[in-house]
């Protein structure tokens, strides 16, 4: 059992099949290291009771004999994704559950961090689990900083205040039993994008916590780019093994 009384668990959602990018980003190097393997080490770098990594079915193996090139505090278990984002997380998030058998799900705080946002830090990860064992739901998130318009078409309805708007980032931690509660309740996975819109459905509130650093999401090709020059200044020679 780690701080407040919480076990603290990481799922890793690398199953994407790049669909949008034309290629599985998950194992793009980011300064020769598989960009999942960055993401995992982010969650690694706080104190973890468990750490699943869900990946395509057809790369378990893979992935698991990736993993072992490089150390880890805590040990890795891997599972197989669904059809769609929502599916592959629940498939993480049900395998690290069933790690820790008759233990009640409400004592769980499971953070479910995305492959493709390997630039995640440390003291904000840990901030989000803290956020969480008080709430039971925490998000990291950045505050909107561009005017938005609400269009119809391709001609502008209205301005949105941007002062509420949040650009929601992971990890998102949420209590076990919480989601637990949303999985089984009436939310169509196919239209969940990410955890927090689980727990809005069943009116539970969750806590934004702002990113202190970058934690962009690489999805198209111009992300890639940046993030090779981001990769340079936060790795420099690539994180020791």
């Amino acid at each position: 059992m780690n701080r407040n009384g919480f076990h603290r668990i990481g799922v890793l959602v690398a199953a994407g099949s790049g669909s949008r990018i034309g290629f599985r980003k998950q194992h793009y190097p980011i300064r020769g290291v598989p960009m999942w393997i960055r993401s995992a080490q982010a969650l690694d770098s706080v104190a973890l009771d468990c750490l699943v990594v869900v990946a395509p079915e057809d790369e378990v193996q893979r992935m698991r004999a990736q993993a072992l090139q490089h150390s880890w505090q805590t040990e890795l278990d891997f599972v197989a994704g669904g059809t769609h984002r929502a599916n592959s997380s629940r498939q993480g998030v049900e395998r690290a559950i069933s790690k820790f058998g008759d233990v009640d799900p409400a004592t769980l705080l499971i953070a479910v961090h995305d492959a493709a946002r390997p630039f995640t830090v440390s003291q904000d990860i840990e901030a989000v689990f803290i956020a969480a064992s008080s709430s039971g739901a925490a998000i990291l998130a950045e505050r909107c900083k561009d005017t938005v318009k609400w269009s119809v078409g391709s001609q502008v309805e209205k301005t949105l205040p941007r002062e509420n708007l949040w650009l929601a980032q992971t990890p998102q931690c949420l209590r076990a039993d919480l989601l637990l509660c949303a999985y089984d309740g009436e939310a169509n996975p196919e239209h969940m994008t990410d955890e927090s819109m689980f727990l809005e459905t069943i009116g539970h509130p969750v806590t934004l916590v702002s990113s202190s650093a970058y934690n962009g999401k690489i999805t198209t090709p111009e992300d890639l780019r940046f993030a090779e020059y981001w990769a340079e200044q936060r790795f420099g020679g690539g994180l020791k093994a």
